[in-house]
């Protein structure tokens, strides 16, 4: 069992005595405690942000009408974009961290832009100019977005050491 930083408690599988964990920690000080029935281990770990320039971005590129619902194959699905656009930003995070440690490199990655104060990376949304029919028409290019979506982001976003991934929020 394990406890996180915000106090999340899970179990998993150990393979010849090994096991991986995602936790989430928070700067400073975060208490892990490692337990099989009968036994139980803590561990400290000390987290400090990436110091570099390099940033990921994500934002999401909605129609004229700001809709951002995804389909889903979930009824009941909380359509919370951000969320889970967030996490997969941690998780490229964290793979790119994991590979340049293995391949050599140190464990070294880049920076996600967080709201303030927060461990919630930031997703800030795009609007177009252009309804969602736009966009799902057959005449038009896909070259396009890319060019649209890098004029809003150099309009509303400058930055010059960033790398942005764009979300389209119109797709079927």
């Amino acid at each position: 069992r394990s406890r996180s930083a915000r106090g999340n408690k899970g179990c998993g599988a150990a393979r010849d005595g090994r096991f991986k964990a995602l936790i989430e920690l928070r700067e400073g000080e975060n208490q892990l405690t490692l337990g099989t029935p009968g036994k139980r281990a803590q561990m400290m770990f000390r987290y400090r942000p990436v110091e570099n320039e390099n940033i990921v971005r994500a934002f999401i590129y909605t129609p004229s009408d700001r809709d951002t619902t995804y389909q889903t194959p979930y009824p009941d699905d909380p359509q919370n974009y951000a969320e889970k656009i967030g996490l997969g930003m941690k998780l490229l995070q964290t793979f790119t961290a994991e590979s340049m440690r293995e391949n050599g490199y140190g464990r070294r990655t880049f920076n996600l832009d967080f709201e303030p104060g927060t461990t919630d990376v930031r997703v800030p949304v795009l609007v177009s100019e252009h309804p969602a029919s736009h966009y799902q028409s057959l005449d038009y290019s896909t070259r396009n977005l890319w060019y649209e979506s890098k004029r809003f982001i150099g309009e509303q976003y400058p930055h010059d050491s960033a790398k942005n991934l764009v979300f389209a929020a119109f797709t079927r």
